[in-house]
């Protein structure tokens, strides 16, 4: 983020002053504003696109879980139908 100071430099650099300055400044801020809410809007997508991954990954996991107790209880009816 540049700072107020920095910006002003820039403007003068650039041969602004006077209201042309302040408009480059606070042009340049609502930008570098705009870029950081793209950024935190994007980490929060991500966020969300990651708790949904592991999500899907832990009911995943309890439906093998629940496969593996079906295929086991199978089993043991068959022993004791063969006992």
């Amino acid at each position: 983020m540049s700072s107020f100071e920095q910006l002003q430099k820039q403007a003068a650099t650039l041969g602004l002053s006077g209201t042309d300055a302040l408009h480059y400044i606070t042009s340049q801020q609502a930008y570098e504003w705009d870029e950081r809410a793209s950024v935190r809007q994007e980490q929060r997508e991500e966020a969300e696109r990651q708790a949904q991954r592991e999500e899907a990954e832990r009911q995943a996991q309890r439906e093998e879980a629940e496969r593996q107790e079906q295929r086991e209880e199978v089993e043991r009816q068959e022993r004791l139908e063969l006992a």
